[in-house]
């Protein structure tokens, strides 16, 4: 192989390692885009957890399923969630209280294992309104 041959083999895994860089910047990017981004000013550390979680599905404007809830809270309130081993279990208590009290409204949908948490304004009588049924999100 002369010189030439190897300048060659070089430039090709150059522009190689080029087009792998700018597709994790790409992706980089995107994962960005899709992150959760909540107001913190509106937080209030000592609110209850059911308050937390109305204003997680208040601020997101759409229908949650509980990992985005706990996405959410994590990311206004690492506290609240820390010492939890299983934060599902922990919270499934405060989302029964909180349908119970109508202040958030479960709908299951065939096909799907997780309930998915929403505010009960959302509702047309028993119906989800046709605005946050098409942000639903996709399991």
């Amino acid at each position: 192989m002369n010189q030439e041959d190897k300048i060659r083999e070089l430039e090709q895994k150059v522009t190689t390692l080029e087009i792998q860089i700018k597709q994790c910047f790409d992706k980089i990017q995107q994962l960005e885009e899709s992150r959760i981004i909540l107001d913190p000013y509106t937080y209030n550390p000592e609110a209850t957890v059911v308050a937390k979680i109305k204003l997680v599905i208040t601020q997101l404007d759409t229908p949650c399923t509980i990992k985005m809830i706990i996405e959410g809270l994590n990311q206004l309130d690492k506290s609240t969630l820390l010492s939890q081993q299983n934060p599902n279990k922990y919270l499934s208590p405060f989302l029964h209280r909180a349908i119970k009290y109508e202040v958030l409204r479960k709908i299951k949908l065939e096909g799907i294992k997780s309930h998915i948490y929403c505010l009960p304004q959302w509702f047309e009588g028993e119906i989800l309104s046709s605005f946050y049924r098409k942000r639903l999100p996709i399991l």
